[in-house]
């Protein structure tokens, strides 16, 4: 049987920072405690990324302007058919 824990996607994006933060002698690695929360590292607010996350289920491109005109040659699309996130 499979378990499934259902979460808010911003609920899971703090999960997510929040354990790559932790210290452990067994992980290469950790996020600086420095830095800021992950959203605001995106230069997003929840209610835009959770607008952005409804996009994503949709099949639509999600990230700044920029990146999603870059993308759109390597996906054979011409037309911009996605959610702009600020560009950071």
């Amino acid at each position: 049987m499979d378990l499934i824990i259902w979460f808010r996607t911003i609920d899971y994006l703090e999960l997510v920072d929040w354990t790559g933060r932790q210290i452990r002698d067994d992980k290469r690695g950790h996020i600086d405690n420095t830095l800021q929360p992950i959203l605001s590292r995106l230069g997003c607010t929840s209610a835009e990324w959770m607008i952005a996350c409804t996009h994503i289920e949709q099949g639509r491109l999600v990230g700044s302007s920029r990146a999603i005109k870059a993308a759109l040659p390597h996906l054979n699309r011409k037309r911009l058919s996605g959610v702009g996130l600020p560009d950071c």
